[in-house]
C-alpha cells in the first residue's frame, strides 16, 4: 500500500483516514463495493453452476463463513505493513480451520446438502471447489505473511535459508491449489457452454494454465535456488551460521513460523524437515539444477502475457535481474570454490524487496 511509506507523526491521521477509506470503499453493508454479496463473489470466482445461485447456497454455513473471512481479509490488506502481517498471521488459523472442516464434511455423508441438490455429483463437485478455493487463499495468506517479514526486516542473514525454504514449500502448495481451482472452473465453464457430444471431445484436451501460475513457478525456483545456495554455503564454507547463546536455530524456526505450524501450513512440515533438506544441499546440486537459469527461460513468455500490465512487467524485470545476478554469483562461487577462505558472500536486496542477490567478493 502506498500509504505505508508515510512515517512522520503529522501524517498519522492521514494514514488512518486512508486505511479507513479503503476499507469502507471495498466493503459496504457486508457487500463488495456495497453492491455484490460475497457468496456471489465466491460463486463467480469458482465459475459455479447457475443452480448454485439460490438461497440454500447463500445460507450454507461454509459459504457464510468464507464470505466473512474474505471481508476480514480485504480489511486487513488495507492496513499498514506491520499491522497487516500481524493480522494475517492470526487469520491463518481461521482459514486453516474452515479448510479442515470442509474436508471433513466431504468425507461424511452429505445429509441435508444432498436433499438441497438432487444431483449428488454436483454437490460433491461444489464442495470440493469450495475446499480448494479456501486452501488456495490459505496458502496465499501464508506466502504474504512470509514475504512481509522481509519488508519489516524480521529475518537475519543466518535465517534466510530457512525462510526461503519455507517460502518454497508454501509456493508449491499454492500453485497446486491454484491449478486445481482453474481445472475445476474450466470444467464448469465447459459444462455450461458445451453440449454433451462436444464435452467428451474437449475434456481430453490439455488445459493451459494462466501466466499467474508461471509467475508463481518463478517464485518457487527463486526460493528453492536461494535456500539451496544458502544451505550449501552454510555447509561448505561455514558461513551464514550464527549460533546464539540466547536461542537455538530450532527456537528461531518456531519464532518465525509458529503461526504457520499451529495452522498446519503445510501439513507434516517441521524444523526437522528443514534440517533434512538443508543437509542434502551441495554446491554441485545447486549448479546441476540451475534454478536461476530456469527462471530466465520462463521470463520471455511471461513478458508477452503481461504486456498490458505495467506492474507485472516491472516485477518480471526485477525477478529477471535477481536470477541473472545469482546465476553469475553461483558460477563464480563454483569456480573459486565455496570453501576458499578468501571468498566472501553476502546477500543484498538491491533488485527485489523479497528475493536477495548474492554478492561475491575475495578478501
Amino acid at each position: 500500500m502506498f500509504f505505508t511509506s508515510l512515517h512522520s507523526s503529522k501524517n498519522l491521521y492521514l494514514i488512518w483516514f486512508l486505511e479507513h477509506f479503503f476499507r469502507t470503499l471495498l466493503v459496504q453493508d457486508g457487500k463488495l463495493y456495497g453492491r455484490d454479496l460475497f457468496c456471489d463473489v465466491i460463486s463467480r470466482a469458482l465459475s459455479l453452476p447457475d443452480i448454485i445461485g439460490d438461497k440454500e447456497f447463500q445460507s450454507n454455513e461454509f459459504v457464510v463463513q468464507l464470505g466473512q473471512l474474505v471481508i476480514n481479509l480485504l480489511k486487513i490488506l488495507c492496513t499498514n505493513t506491520a499491522w497487516q502481517r500481524r493480522k494475517l498471521g492470526k487469520s491463518l488459523q481461521d482459514w486453516s480451520t474452515i479448510s479442515i472442516q470442509l474436508e471433513l464434511a466431504l468425507k461424511r455423508e452429505f445429509g441435508e446438502t444432498r436433499n438441497v441438490l438432487a444431483d449428488e455429483n454436483m454437490c460433491m463437485r461444489v464442495s470440493k471447489q469450495l475446499l480448494v478455493w479456501s486452501q488456495e487463499h490459505t496458502y496465499w495468506i501464508a506466502s504474504r505473511f512470509l514475504i512481509l517479514g522481509f519488508e519489516l526486516d524480521l529475518y537475519s542473514p543466518s535465517e534466510y535459508c530457512m525462510v526461503y525454504w519455507y517460502m518454497h514449500v508454501v509456493f508449491i502448495k499454492l500453485i497446486e491449489k491454484m491449478q486445481l481451482r482453474i481445472l475445476a472452473s474450466n470444467e464448469n465453464s465447459r459444462r455450461k457452454g458445451k453440449k454433451k457430444k462436444d464435452h467428451s471431445k474437449d475434456s481430453v484436451r490439455d488445459t493451459p494454465f494462466p501466466p499467474s501460475c508461471l509467475l508463481l513457478q518463478c517464485y518457487v525456483l527463486l526460493s528453492e535456488g536461494l535456500s539451496m545456495l544458502l544451505a550449501a554455503l552454510r555447509k561448505e564454507s561455514k558461513s551464514f551460521q550464527s549460533p546464539s547463546i540466547f536461542n537455538t536455530e530450532q527456537e528461531r524456526f518456531m519464532q518465525h513460523f509458529d503461526l504457520l505450524q499451529k495452522a498446519q501450513i503445510p501439513e507434516c512440515i517441521t524444523y526437522y524437515s528443514f534440517k533434512e533438506a538443508a543437509a542434502q544441499a551441495y554446491m554441485a546440486d545447486v549448479m546441476k539444477y540451475n534454478f536461476f537459469k530456469e527462471i530466465q527461460k520462463i521470463i520471455p513468455s511471461l513478458k508477452g502475457s503481461f504486456a498490458s500490465e505495467p506492474e507485472k512487467l516491472a516485477e518480471l524485470r526485477q525477478i529477471e535481474q535477481v536470477a541473472e545476478h545469482n546465476r553469475i554469483a553461483l558460477n563464480i562461487i563454483n569456480h573459486v570454490g565455496a570453501s576458499d577462505p578468501k571468498l566472501r558472500v553476502s546477500f543484498e536486496f538491491t533488485h527485489h524487496p523479497h528475493f536477495a542477490v548474492a554478492v561475491v567478493k575475495r578478501s
